[in-house]
């Protein structure tokens, strides 16, 4: 073989071998639409229908450097990671009901009004105020962050 010549090998993507689904610590995996394992499920009161009903919700791990994962749907956040400012863009919760276990889940979600909806509850004006207040300082120190470093690498030459 000589120095021009190259060579191919495909990256398979890592399995858990527990549970047999795709790991989402695994650098592979790109397809954010896919969900990263089965979904859990408590019962909650939905008024509509006057009854119990089943509420299937993804978890996230709180081992830090984890990829967040929406709980309505499962899906990867992008490169936002458990443990970092990244939790600040997102309304999370600890399911601490006994319901699943000792150790509760923690479910995250775009926003307080995507948690009532999937979970048939409400929140107070002041746990929603103060996350939005949270969220926005979070945004505005990314945005302040961006400009900076925009100008750092706008170079002037005269």
């Amino acid at each position: 073989m000589s120095d021009t010549d190259s060579i191919f090998s495909e990256e398979l993507p890592h399995v858990n071998l527990r549970n047999g689904f795709i790991d989402d610590e695994s650098s592979n995996y790109t397809d954010t639409k896919q969900t990263l394992n089965k979904p859990l499920c408590v019962l909650r009161f939905d008024p509509t229908k006057g009854k119990n009903v089943k509420v299937e919700f993804y978890e996230t791990s709180l081992s830090p450097n984890r990829i967040i994962k929406n709980a309505v749907t499962g899906i990867l956040q992008g490169n936002c990671r458990v443990g970092s400012s990244d939790e600040d863009l997102f309304f999370s919760v600890l399911l601490a009901s006994g319901e699943c276990g000792q150790t509760p889940p923690c479910l995250f979600y775009e926003s307080p009004e995507q948690y009532e909806k999937h979970f048939y509850t409400e929140l107070s004006e002041k746990t929603k105020s103060a996350w939005r207040l949270k969220y926005h300082i979070e945004m505005d120190r990314r945005q302040a962050e961006r400009s900076k470093t925009q100008r750092m690498a706008a170079v002037i030459i005269r």
